[in-house]
């Protein structure tokens, strides 16, 4: 991440906060891996999982 892990720390936390998820760990946890499975998703190339 080339020292920028910083700035990757505000703007996560800024769309935890946007979407009133940063003051529940677990449904936050459940967002951020829902997004990081529906990004894999997307590079396997399927029709019903573009983005």
């Amino acid at each position: 991440m080339n020292g920028k892990l910083p700035n990757f720390f505000e703007d996560l936390s800024e769309v935890l906060r946007k979407y009133n998820v940063d003051s529940m760990p677990e449904t936050a946890f459940d967002c951020c891996k829902y997004a990081l499975e529906e990004i894999q998703l997307a590079k396997i190339n399927l029709p019903e999982y573009r983005l």
